[in-house]
């Protein structure tokens, strides 16, 4: 993975991943979670998994949205579908 995601994977950096589309409903709502997130991690990576389909097909993404929180170049948790602000920020935690 290059660009700026793949540099602040090599960093080791605390970072979500988020992979949307554009099309997708869900998206939507997981969208308005993003804010607060990034408030926290100041690492959001808004991905569009339609147009960016290698780094999708790289991390596994075979739905949208996806939320990927990676600490240490290590994937330590992996949310499929809307999830809460609580429940990603819990995980941030952890």
């Amino acid at each position: 993975v290059g660009g700026a995601l793949g540099r602040a994977i090599q960093k080791g950096d605390r970072l979500i991943a988020y992979f949307y589309s554009p099309t997708c409903r869900a998206c939507k709502t997981q969208e308005k979670f993003l804010p607060k997130l990034d408030e926290r991690t100041g690492s959001v990576f808004r991905i569009n998994a339609a147009k960016e389909g290698q780094i999708a097909s790289a991390f596994g993404i075979m739905g949208t949205p996806t939320t990927i929180v990676i600490e240490k170049g290590i994937i330590k948790n992996y949310f499929v579908g809307v999830t809460s602000t609580s429940k990603l920020l819990k995980s941030l935690e952890n």
